[in-house]
């Protein structure tokens, strides 16, 4: 997801993950950084954080990777905004898992859900 910042013109690149920092994931922190190498202003989204001092961030201090993290639980979405976030999210993983039919019940069904 990309978000013009106003300030200027770098851009800013939305990374929504469902935990953030794993040590299993560390392709994830990977990205991140070589985007922020790169000049983009990233912020990680999370459902759940893992712990920063963990082995998975060694030596990537300099990123301040903590600081640029946000639980999603402390958002102040409107339920719209979630519900498409969710769509969006099946959506995404049908199309990457080289599915050719799509599940439209499973769809609303996901979109009616108050939590997951």
């Amino acid at each position: 997801m990309f978000l013009r910042n106003s300030k200027s013109n770098s851009k800013r690149i939305v990374v929504w993950v469902e935990g953030f920092p794993k040590i299993s994931e560390t392709f994830i922190r990977d990205h991140v950084v070589g985007l922020i190498d790169r000049g983009f202003d990233v912020r990680i989204f999370c459902e759940r954080l893992g712990d920063f001092h963990s082995e998975a961030l060694q030596g990537f201090e300099s990123y301040d990777l903590q600081s640029r993290t946000i639980l999603t639980s402390e958002l102040q979405i409107n339920v719209a905004l979630l519900r498409f976030l969710r769509a969006f999210k099946i959506i995404v993983k049908a199309y990457f898992s080289g599915s050719t039919s799509f599940n439209i019940k499973f769809l609303v069904e996901a979109l009616l859900r108050k939590n997951g």
